[in-house]
């Protein structure tokens, strides 16, 4: 099966690449911190570090011709931390989308912004309390719902000490 990529989702792609990898490269002076001190921070969905994130997504099998759409999602976040050591953690995504199926269109689909409120950051048990708004910014019908949207949304992280696995049958 040729899957058809068209120049411009190439472009997105690219841009979205090295738009990562130079945010990515960041000189901190002070204390170095340890390979697995850095791992577990980014692992934490609630860790007090301002990151840009990123995935590409692509979904195929649509339409009666089994085209394939492409998302890159650029994830940045940001995390402020306040002297009674609560937070705020503020999440964006930005999709930059090629639909092939049911349109053909490229561009920006809408933007999610997503803060969380910390109000405990030295708890093993974090969890963070916000809202979701959802804003109607596609450059194209096909790319976005057109309306503004707001959800309650929260997030959590706790330290596990112990394992356990059930296999439902």
């Amino acid at each position: 099966m040729e899957i058809p990529v068209n120049a411009a989702t190439v472009r997105v792609i690219l841009a979205g690449a090295a738009l990562l990898l130079v945010t990515n490269i960041e000189v901190r002076a002070g204390e170095a911190k340890t390979v697995e001190e850095v791992a577990a921070e980014l692992a934490n969905p609630l860790a007090p570090v301002t990151t840009l994130a990123g995935n590409v997504r692509a979904e195929m099998g649509n339409g009666p011709e089994d085209d394939t759409n492409y998302q890159l999602r650029l994830q940045p976040s940001f995390f402020k931390p306040f002297a009674d050591k609560s937070a705020l953690l503020v999440r964006t995504i930005l999709p930059l989308r090629s639909n092939n199926w049911p349109t053909r269109d490229d561009g920006l689909g809408d933007i999610s912004i997503i803060p969380y409120y910390v109000p405990d950051t030295t708890s093993t048990t974090f969890v963070g309390y916000g809202g979701a708004l959802i804003l109607p910014t596609a450059t194209e019908d096909a790319l976005g719902s057109g309306k503004y949207l707001d959800r309650p949304d929260y997030a959590t992280k706790a330290e596990v000490r112990f394992s356990a696995t059930y296999v439902w049958r």
